[in-house]
Protein backbone atom coordinates (compact mmCIF):
# COMPACT_ATOMS: atom_id res chain seq x y z
CA UNK A 1 0.00 0.00 0.00
CA UNK A 2 2.59 2.61 0.95
CA UNK A 3 4.22 1.49 -2.51
CA UNK A 4 1.17 2.82 -4.45
CA UNK A 5 1.30 6.03 -2.19
CA UNK A 6 4.61 6.78 -3.08
CA UNK A 7 3.58 5.97 -7.26
CA UNK A 8 0.86 8.31 -6.78
CA UNK A 9 2.71 10.88 -5.63
CA UNK A 10 5.24 10.86 -8.17
CA UNK A 11 2.65 10.66 -11.14
CA UNK A 12 0.99 13.81 -9.13
CA UNK A 13 4.66 15.55 -8.97
CA UNK A 14 4.60 14.80 -12.67
CA UNK A 15 1.40 16.01 -13.63
CA UNK A 16 1.80 19.04 -11.47
CA UNK A 17 4.10 21.44 -12.79
CA UNK A 18 4.85 24.60 -10.31
CA UNK A 19 3.46 26.44 -13.24
CA UNK A 20 0.10 24.11 -13.41
CA UNK A 21 0.00 24.91 -9.68
CA UNK A 22 0.09 28.29 -10.00
CA UNK A 23 -2.49 28.02 -12.61
CA UNK A 24 -4.89 25.86 -10.34
CA UNK A 25 -4.45 28.72 -7.89
CA UNK A 26 -5.05 31.69 -10.01
CA UNK A 27 -8.33 29.59 -11.46
CA UNK A 28 -9.73 28.84 -7.90
CA UNK A 29 -8.78 32.77 -7.04
CA UNK A 30 -11.34 33.77 -9.56
CA UNK A 31 -13.89 31.34 -9.33
CA UNK A 32 -14.07 33.24 -5.90
CA UNK A 33 -14.25 36.47 -7.25
CA UNK A 34 -16.73 35.55 -9.49
CA UNK A 35 -18.57 33.67 -7.04
CA UNK A 36 -18.98 36.86 -4.84
CA UNK A 37 -19.11 39.29 -8.44
CA UNK A 38 -22.52 37.23 -8.80
CA UNK A 39 -23.53 37.62 -5.09
CA UNK A 40 -22.84 41.71 -5.56
CA UNK A 41 -24.99 41.63 -8.78
CA UNK A 42 -27.94 39.87 -7.03
CA UNK A 43 -27.78 42.28 -4.04
CA UNK A 44 -28.28 44.73 -6.54
CA UNK A 45 -30.62 43.64 -8.58
CA UNK A 46 -33.08 42.88 -5.42
CA UNK A 47 -32.32 46.45 -4.51
CA UNK A 48 -33.29 47.86 -7.75
CA UNK A 49 -36.64 45.65 -7.88
CA UNK A 50 -36.98 47.04 -4.27
CA UNK A 51 -37.36 50.63 -5.80
CA UNK A 52 -39.16 49.30 -8.70
CA UNK A 53 -42.25 49.04 -6.40
CA UNK A 54 -42.42 52.77 -5.93
CA UNK A 55 -43.05 53.30 -9.92
CA UNK A 56 -42.62 55.31 -12.33
CA UNK A 57 -42.82 58.74 -10.47
CA UNK A 58 -39.98 57.87 -7.93
CA UNK A 59 -37.79 57.17 -11.18
CA UNK A 60 -38.38 60.88 -12.16
CA UNK A 61 -37.29 61.94 -8.48
CA UNK A 62 -34.53 59.84 -8.49
CA UNK A 63 -32.88 61.23 -12.01
CA UNK A 64 -33.60 64.62 -11.13
CA UNK A 65 -31.59 64.48 -7.53
CA UNK A 66 -28.75 62.87 -9.09
CA UNK A 67 -28.53 65.50 -12.27
CA UNK A 68 -28.87 68.07 -8.72
CA UNK A 69 -26.02 65.90 -7.27
CA UNK A 70 -23.87 66.04 -9.88
CA UNK A 71 -24.73 70.19 -10.71
CA UNK A 72 -23.67 70.57 -6.99
CA UNK A 73 -20.58 68.76 -7.82
CA UNK A 74 -19.34 70.86 -10.92
CA UNK A 75 -20.74 73.98 -9.30
CA UNK A 76 -18.18 73.28 -5.91
CA UNK A 77 -15.38 71.94 -8.30
CA UNK A 78 -15.71 75.96 -9.72
CA UNK A 79 -15.49 77.14 -6.29
CA UNK A 80 -12.79 75.33 -5.96
CA UNK A 81 -10.93 76.28 -8.49
CA UNK A 82 -11.86 79.84 -8.84
CA UNK A 83 -10.45 79.92 -4.90
CA UNK A 84 -6.98 78.23 -5.57
CA UNK A 85 -6.68 80.70 -8.48
CA UNK A 86 -7.47 83.52 -6.54
CA UNK A 87 -4.92 83.15 -3.72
Amino acid sequence: MQKFSVEMLEIQLDTYTADTISAYRKIRKLETELKSSQLEKQSVESELSSFEIFGKEFEVVAEEYSRLRQEIDTKNWALKEFFQHTD
